[in-house]
């Protein structure tokens, strides 16, 4: 399998996240890491304009708080042990952009 797709897509979703590591492919993209709202829509176009992807039938908030919610509710949701929105992992992502659309 191609590795460039997936290592293109980790180094995207590293910048977005600020990380100065590898992230694991099985790193939860809206838990684990401070990607979020405008961020993850940016992170979203950007994956779009460099592969080309569709994300048309991604429910956006499903899976990601928007900048208001993200400033308290992740946090909360965290102290209660619960995540409040549907993981994503990187390799979720992958395999996303591997296939061109998205799919749950």
């Amino acid at each position: 399998m191609d590795d460039s797709v997936r290592d293109g897509v980790v180094a995207i979703v590293a910048r977005f996240a600020g990380a100065k590591k590898p992230i694991p492919l099985a790193t939860s993209i809206n838990h684990k890491l401070p990607i979020h709202g405008d961020d993850a829509y940016e992170l979203l176009v950007t994956i779009k304009k460099q592969f080309g992807t569709n994300f048309e039938g991604l429910d956006f908030d499903r899976y990601f708080w928007n900048e208001t919610e993200a400033l308290l509710w992740p946090t909360i949701w965290r102290l209660l042990g619960r995540r409040g929105k549907d993981n994503l992992t990187v390799q979720h992502l992958v395999d996303v952009v591997r296939q061109g659309v998205w799919f749950d």
